[in-house]
């Protein structure tokens, strides 16, 4: 498991073998220093405890205290987008997946941002995935993934 891919599990199926509820809380207790801190027995004490945590982060990422700017934590919230978590702070609502037009809407706005040929402030290749990963969430919207 990669660092913060813990903040993915939402319930006790995502962390079903002991084999993995160990490794998953090894990776949390690294990531948020808190090894000797707290002791997690229970698989749903951890889905509880991250739920929390990942809504704590979220709402302190919000006031714009971990990120450099607003754009890094769109390309952020953008690169770290997997089975729909993000989507409320990318805008993105369950309209997007039935209205196409609108799908489109914010596929545009958020492409301009971080086009490689229109933005020179900030690393090519960055831009370039984050561009990829735009398209790849709006062809999920539209039903092309």
């Amino acid at each position: 498991m990669k660092s913060f891919e813990w903040l993915l599990i939402e319930s006790e199926c995502d962390i079903d073998n002991d084999q993995l509820f160990s490794i998953a809380k090894e990776v949390f207790l690294k990531d948020t220093k808190l090894n000797n801190l707290i002791k997690i027995d229970h698989r749903k004490d951890f889905v509880a405890i991250i739920a929390a945590f990942r809504l704590a982060r979220t709402s302190q990422a919000r006031k714009g205290e971990h990120f450099i700017s607003d754009k890094h934590e769109l390309a952020f919230y953008i690169t770290n987008h997997e089975a729909h978590h993000f989507d409320e702070a990318l805008g993105i609502t369950r309209k997007h997946y039935v209205d196409k037009v609108l799908a489109k809407e914010w596929r545009d706005k958020l492409a301009a941002k971080f086009h490689p040929d229109r933005d020179n402030e900030s690393n090519f290749k960055e831009n370039e995935e984050v561009t990829e990963i735009i398209n790849r969430i709006y062809k999920r919207m539209v039903g092309k993934a």
